[in-house]
C-alpha cells in the first residue's frame, strides 16, 4: 500500500506536483522559493468551520495581537469580486438596475441579479496568489531588518515640530504605535533572537494580507474609535505600515541627521530609499489585492509625493504614480458628489474623501503645468469639492459639535467658503491649492487654443477669477510683507508664502499667454516675476526656519522659482525693458538672481546626488552667463552694432512667448545661445 505524502505549502496552493523532499522540495528550489517551502504538521486532518463566525475586530488570541497560524490556515469564505469601484450612468450596472426597477413581476427575473449585492465568483484564496504572497514576504523581510524603534523616535520628533503628512495626518500617530507594537511582538514571539525565522515572516505576512482583504465597514453613526479599530491592533493592515514608512521617508527628508539612523547626507539618502521601497511594496500589495478603499487612496497619494522627492519631478516613476492616483480617483467615484447623508458614512470619512479628491486633482494640475502634459483629471467629468476645515474633526470627544456642519439643504459649494477665523493647517492648504489648480486647468486649455478669437476675453475672465479667489481668502491667509518680516510661526509662514506663490504663478501664466510674440515684457509680468523670484530666494535663505505645510522647498523652487527666473532673465537681456517698480528694479532682480546662483553653487538647498539637481544646474549655468553679460558691459552697445530686435527673427531676438514648462526642459539650453551671451 502506497504511503500518501503531503505536498509543501507553495506546491499545494499552486496545485503543482511536489516530490516531498525536505527541507526544500526540488520545485521550490528551482523556483527560488526555498524560504517559503514549508510542510504542515497535520496536512490531512479536516478542520472544523464554526458557523456564523466572521473575521472581525479583536478576534485574536488574548496572549497575542497576531492571529494564531491555525486561524490563518482555515478556509476563507467564498471570494467575492474584489471591488468594481464606481459604476456610472453608462455602465452595465445602471442598465441592469433600471431593468430591475421596471420589473413588476413577483420576485423579478431570476436571471438578473441586483448589482448592489456582491456575487461570489469562486473560492480563490489570496494566499494562493504566489505573486501577492511573494511581495508580502519580501516586504516583511525588509521591514524586520529596519531599526523600527529608532524610526519611531524620528517620526515622533518630526510630528512634534508640527509637521505631518497632508492626507494621512489622522493616521500617522496610530501607525507609529502600530509599527512599534509589531516590532516588539517580533522580539517577544522570537524569544528576543535577532534571527527571524521564515515561518514567522510567512505567518505575519498572511496575517496582514487577511486583514487588508477585509472591508472597512462604515455606517452613518460609525465613530472614530470604531473606524480606527478596523485598521490598527488586531486588524493591522498593509496600508498602515505603508503610511508609517511613507511618513518615515518624509521625516528623514526634513531632518538633517538622526543619531543611530544616519549622520551624513549619503546615509540619509540610503535610509530614505530603503523606507520608500518598503512603502512601495506595501502599496503594491494593496493594489494587488484589488480591494480599493479610502485608506489605500491616502497611501497612494502620499507615496507619489515621496517619489517626487526621491525620483525627481521629471521622472517617469513620478508621472506614472500620478496616473495611478488618477485611476483610483475615478474608480472610487471621487469625481462625483461626495455626500455623507446619501452614502450613509460618517462626517469624518466624507471629509477625508473630499480631501483625497481635492489633493489628487491639485497634484494632477501642478505636474501637468510643470511638464506641459495633458491633465488626467478634467473638470468636465468631475464635481470639484473641497473639504471643510472642521476643528478636531477626528477627535471623538468633539463629535457632537461636528453635526452642525451637516445640512442637506445647503449645496456643498456654499459652505466651502472661507471662514474669517479659519485655522491654518493642511486642510487650509488643500482648499487654497485646489481653487488655484482649477484655474490652472483652464490656463492649460488656453495654451492649446492660444490663437482663438476670444482669447483676450478668456484671459481677462481668468485673471478676474484669480483675483476673486485671492480676495476671498481670509486676511491671515495672505502674505503682504516679506517672508522675513512675517510674525507667524514656521508652519504658517510656509503656508503663507506657498499660497502667495500659487496666486502669483497663475497670474504669470496668464501674462505669458497674453504677451504672444511681444519683444518686451509687460510691466505686470515683470512685477509678478520679480515678486515670485524674491519670495523664492527668501525661501532658500530662510529654509531652516520653515516647515513643510503641503509642498516641499524643492517643489516650490522648481514650480515657481524657475519660471520667475526665466522671465527675469529675458527681461535683463532685452534692452527695451523698462524697470519701473521698486520690487522689480534692475538692481533687485540682478541681486536675487545672484543669490539664487550662489545658494545653488554652495549646495545649500540641493545636493548633487538629488534627482532635481540637473534641472537646477542647467538653469543656474545660463543665469550665471546672463549675469556675466549684464554686469561686464551694458547691452546698449550690443544693440547699436546690429538692427533692433525683430520678433520674427529668432537669430537676433528672443520673444517672450514661450510655454511655461520650457523653463524646466530646453529653455535654459536655448537661452544660452542668445546673441547677447555669445562669447561671454
Amino acid at each position: 500500500m502506497s504511503v500518501r505524502l503531503a505536498a509543501c505549502e507553495p506546491c499545494r496552493l499552486s496545485k503543482l506536483a511536489c516530490n516531498h523532499e525536505r527541507p526544500v522540495c526540488s520545485r521550490c528550489s528551482f523556483r527560488g522559493q526555498g524560504r517559503s517551502c514549508t510542510y504542515r504538521d497535520r496536512p490531512f486532518k479536516r478542520r472544523e468551520r464554526r458557523n456564523g463566525t466572521t473575521p472581525g475586530v479583536g478576534r485574536a488570541s488574548p496572549q497575542s495581537s497576531i492571529s494564531p497560524p491555525e486561524q490563518l490556515l482555515t478556509t476563507p469564505r467564498p471570494h467575492h469580486y474584489p471591488n468594481p469601484g464606481y459604476l456610472g450612468h453608462s455602465s452595465h450596472s445602471a442598465i441592469f438596475n433600471q431593468v430591475n426597477t421596471t420589473d413588476t413581476s413577483p420576485g423579478g427575473d431570476p436571471g438578473i441579479l441586483p448589482l448592489d449585492v456582491e456575487t461570489p465568483l469562486g473560492t480563490d484564496d489570496v494566499f494562493k496568489d504566489q505573486d501577492v504572497a511573494h511581495k508580502a514576504i519580501q516586504a516583511l523581510s525588509q521591514l524586520v531588518q529596519m531599526d523600527v524603534p529608532n524610526i519611531c523616535g524620528l517620526l515622533n520628533d518630526w510630528v512634534g515640530r508640527n509637521v505631518n503628512l497632508p492626507l494621512a495626518e489622522p493616521f500617522v500617530p496610530g501607525s507609529i504605535e502600530a509599527a512599534r507594537a509589531f516590532w516588539e511582538l517580533r522580539g517577544h514571539e522570537c524569544g528576543g533572537s535577532a534571527q527571524i525565522s521564515d515561518q514567522w515572516v510567512t505567518r505575519k505576512a498572511r496575517f496582514l494580507l487577511r486583514n487588508s482583504r477585509r472591508q472597512i465597514r462604515l455606517e452613518r453613526d460609525t465613530t472614530v474609535s470604531e473606524y480606527m479599530a478596523q485598521i490598527f491592533d488586531d486588524s493591522l493592515r498593509w496600508e498602515v505600515l505603508g503610511i508609517f514608512f511613507t511618513a518615515a521617508s518624509r521625516a528623514a527628508l526634513d531632518t538633517d541627521s538622526w543619531p543611530g539612523l544616519y549622520s551624513n547626507f549619503e546615509e540619509k539618502r540610503h535610509l530614505i530609499k530603503a523606507v520608500a521601497y518598503i512603502s512601495d511594496c506595501c502599496l503594491e500589495i494593496c493594489l494587488s489585492l484589488d480591494c480599493l478603499n479610502d485608506l489605500q487612496a491616502v497611501l497612494q497619494y502620499e507615496n507619489l509625493i515621496v517619489h517626487s522627492q526621491v525620483d525627481g519631478d521629471q521622472s517617469y516613476q513620478f508621472w506614472r504614480k500620478i496616473g495611478d492616483a488618477a485611476s483610483t480617483f475615478f474608480a472610487l467615484g471621487f469625481h462625483e458628489v461626495i455626500d455623507e447623508n446619501s452614502a450613509r458614512i460618517p462626517l469624518f470619512v466624507a471629509e477625508l474623501r473630499r480631501a483625497i479628491s481635492a489633493r489628487t486633482y491639485s497634484a494632477d494640475k501642478k505636474i501637468s503645468v510643470f511638464l506641459g502634459r495633458p491633465p488626467r483629471i478634467v473638470k468636465a467629468h468631475c464635481t470639484l469639492q473641497l473639504p471643510r476645515n472642521i476643528t478636531d474633526l477626528w477627535n471623538e470627544d468633539a463629535q457632537e459639535s461636528h453635526l452642525r456642519y451637516v445640512n442637506t439643504n445647503i449645496p456643498h459649494s456654499e459652505f466651502t467658503a472661507f471662514d474669517s477665523l479659519e485655522k491654518i493647517n493642511y486642510t487650509a492648504d488643500t482648499r487654497c491649492s485646489s481653487l488655484f489648480s482649477a484655474i490652472k486647468e483652464e490656463i492649460i486649455e488656453l495654451f492649446r487654443t492660444r490663437h482663438s478669437h476670444d482669447q483676450v476675453a478668456k484671459i481677462s475672465s481668468l485673471q478676474q477669477a484669480v483675483e476673486n479667489i485671492w480676495q476671498s481668502l481670509p486676511v491671515h491667509f495672505k502674505l503682504s510683507t516679506s517672508l522675513r518680516d512675517s510674525p507667524s510661526n514656521s508652519f504658517e509662514r510656509d503656508f503663507l508664502v506657498g499660497t502667495r506663490l500659487e496666486y502669483l504663478h497663475n497670474l504669470l501664466l496668464l501674462d505669458l499667454i497674453s504677451l504672444k510674440n511681444s519683444t518686451g515684457p509687460s510691466e505686470a509680468l515683470l512685477a509678478v516675476a520679480g515678486e515670485m523670484l524674491s519670495y523664492s530666494v527668501e525661501l532658500i535663505i530662510l529654509r531652516h526656519t520653515l516647515v513643510n505645510s503641503g509642498t516641499s522647498l524643492i517643489w516650490k523652487i522648481s514650480q515657481y522659482g524657475l519660471p520667475a527666473a526665466a522671465a527675469v532673465s529675458l527681461s535683463l537681456l532685452n534692452p527695451a525693458t523698462i524697470f519701473n517698480s521698486k520690487s522689480s528694479s534692475r538692481s533687485n532682480l540682478i541681486q536675487n538672481l545672484s543669490i539664487f546662483v550662489g545658494e545653488f553653487k554652495g549646495n545649500t538647498f540641493i545636493q548633487p546626488s538629488e534627482p532635481n539637481y540637473a534641472l537646477f544646474a542647467r538653469a543656474t549655468r545660463t543665469i550665471q552667463s546672463i549675469l556675466d553679460a549684464v554686469l561686464s558691459s551694458p547691452l546698449l552697445p550690443l544693440q547699436q552694432q546690429r538692427p533692433a530686435p525683430v520678433s520674427n527673427d529668432p537669430t537676433t531676438a528672443f520673444t517672450y512667448y514661450w510655454d511655461p514648462w520650457e523653463c524646466e526642459n530646453d529653455f535654459w539650453a536655448n537661452l544660452a545661445e542668445h546673441p547677447n551671451l555669445l562669447g561671454s
